[in-house]
Formats: C-alpha cells, structure tokens, sequence
C-alpha cells in the first residue's frame, strides 16, 4: 500500500482501530485536506474500506461546502441520493 501523504497526522482512535483518525500537521485549512485526501485516493479507498471510517479532527471545516470538498475529493463520483 502507498506511503501516507506527508502533512497529516494517521493514527487509531479507541482500542479497536476505528475509526481512522486524520489530524492536521500544520495546514488545517479545508484545501489542503481536500487535496491532502486526492493525492493519493487509492490510499484513502482502502483505508475507509479497511477502517470504515475517518474521524478528521482539527481541521477547518465549516461549512457544508467545506464538508462537500472534502467528500468530493475521496469520491469524485459522489451522489446526493440516499440508496438504502
């Protein structure tokens, strides 16, 4: 599996490794965690896959189009309809 991205912090949050904890390290603004997550998507894909979710803590998120970016740059192809 592909090296972590240097600028964030990866590590487990609780005893059982889920979820994935993402925390700045240094640059905590929305861009550079959007890009931070769409450098290496392959990473990423495997690590929600294997963890089954991310817990992003300390980072500038704000908005519900921050909070869009951000899922838009781990899924380019993400829908806004519920299929459950």
């Amino acid at each position: 599996m592909a090296e972590i991205p240097s600028g964030c912090r990866v590590g487990a949050d609780g005893c059982d490794g889920l979820p994935l904890l993402i925390e700045p390290d240094g640059d905590a603004s929305v861009e550079f965690l959007a890009g931070w997550l769409a450098h290496d998507r392959t990473w990423v894909r495997h690590r929600l896959a294997q963890n089954g979710a991310f817990l992003l803590r300390g980072f500038s998120i704000d908005s519900a189009t921050d909070f869009q970016m951000v899922a838009h740059a781990v899924d380019e192809e993400l829908k806004t309809e519920y299929l459950g």
